[in-house]
């Protein structure tokens, strides 16, 4: 009988230790912002720490941070600062996290993170990124949401492609964080390799990046959208332009389960308190280029 109530009681025992280390380990603080909160409990891999983290700077508005092994590049992140006069601190726009497969799950896009992050952090900046994973983390901006259709040729005499050069703001979005240069928006389209359409007769522009998605379909996806909602039906004819069978149309509104072909959910990272967003109408979702 005292050996069961001992035993019992060890039980109990480790159960309360274990529900504390938990709670102590899950409210530790931690240098963390944006993509790196869905890795913070990923352990880095000897791998990772034996990479070499290099910071490259492109110029004083660009950098990107690459992990190297043997001299050569296995992953790297590119981050630029997003030219504005409405917002007070700088801030970055993370673009093009790429590990090479066979280096994946090592935690070394956690040690790039890490870096980049805190390197805007030391100076007063904070950053923006996208994600298709629904992290649990506060200042979520939006969501958008992509269905996969079926290209229509009936449209086709109403789109042209046109260089970034040629962009018309007609259809800008309006919000104050997207003001900015025409210069800088059309280098911030470059950097972001998107394709240009124009509709007309509207003025429509239309940034779309070809790509062949998990069924082998080459899929025309639209990243961002300046225009009347009621011409998005036009688009179905863009795959033409550029060889491509189906488009990917995006939208603010959830459908249902079976039709999402993609997502992505906008954040903020390490942004200051003082620092207030201003509305985001439907229109400037639709709209937001400078990440995708």
């Amino acid at each position: 009988m005292i050996l069961n109530f001992t035993f019992q009681n060890m039980l109990i025992l480790y159960s309360i230790t274990f529900i504390i280390i938990f709670i102590i380990c899950y409210n530790v603080t931690y240098n963390a912002y944006g993509y790196l909160e869905s890795h913070i409990f990923q352990l880095s891999s000897d791998i990772a720490l034996n990479c070499k983290y290099i910071t490259k700077y492109i110029n004083k508005d660009h950098f990107s941070i690459n992990a190297t092994i043997n001299n050569n590049i296995i992953a790297s992140l590119s981050l630029y600062k997003w030219n504005n006069n409405n917002i007070s601190n700088d801030f970055y726009i993370a673009n093009h996290l790429f590990v090479e497969p066979k280096y994946r799950k090592n935690g070394i896009a956690k040690n790039i993170i890490r870096i980049s992050s805190n390197k805007i952090i030391k100076s007063n900046g904070f950053g923006m990124f996208v994600t298709n994973f629904d992290l649990r983390i506060p200042d979520k901006l939006f969501q958008l949401y992509w269905t996969k259709m079926k290209k229509d040729v009936s449209y086709i005499q109403h789109i042209n492609i046109i260089q970034p050069h040629r962009i018309i703001l007609d259809n800008y979005p309006k919000h104050n964080w997207l003001s900015s240069e025409k210069t800088h928006i059309i280098n911030t389209i470059r950097f972001n390799k998107d394709k240009v359409v124009h509709i007309q007769p509207s003025n429509i522009i239309v940034g779309v990046q070809s790509i062949i998605d998990s069924k082998g379909d080459r899929v025309c996806q639209i990243k961002w959208y300046w225009g009347n909602e009621d011409f998005m039906h036009i688009t179905k004819s863009i795959p033409y332009l550029f060889g491509d069978d189906y488009i990917a149309i995006p939208s603010y509104n959830k459908p249902p389960s079976n039709d999402i072909w993609d997502m992505n959910n906008f954040y903020l990272y390490a942004k200051p308190k003082n620092i207030i967003v201003p509305p985001i109408s439907n229109k400037d979702k639709l709209g937001w280029f400078i990440a995708h």
